[in-house]
């Protein structure tokens, strides 16, 4: 597990957390924070796919480092 320099939570700690807020009615929030997650530069391959474990389908494929508005929409 890496331990982030910036302060924050370690990767697996906030994966974790987001599962919990899965489990209760916060999903929304939790969602949110994954996708966070998943498009920083902090997890790793193991951990990146914790989160798409997690995400609901229709979200997973915004969880794409790099991913930006319109990710995963066909040009206009």
């Amino acid at each position: 597990m890496r331990v982030p320099t910036d302060g924050a939570a370690p990767v697996a700690v906030r994966i974790d957390a987001a599962r919990r807020l899965i489990s209760v009615p916060e999903t929304a929030e939790a969602h949110l924070g994954l996708l966070r997650l998943a498009v920083g530069p902090a997890p790793d391959a193991g951990e990146r796919a914790r989160i798409l474990e997690l995400l609901p389908a229709d979200l997973r494929r915004f969880a794409v480092p790099g991913a930006g508005p319109g990710a995963g929409h066909p040009a206009p």
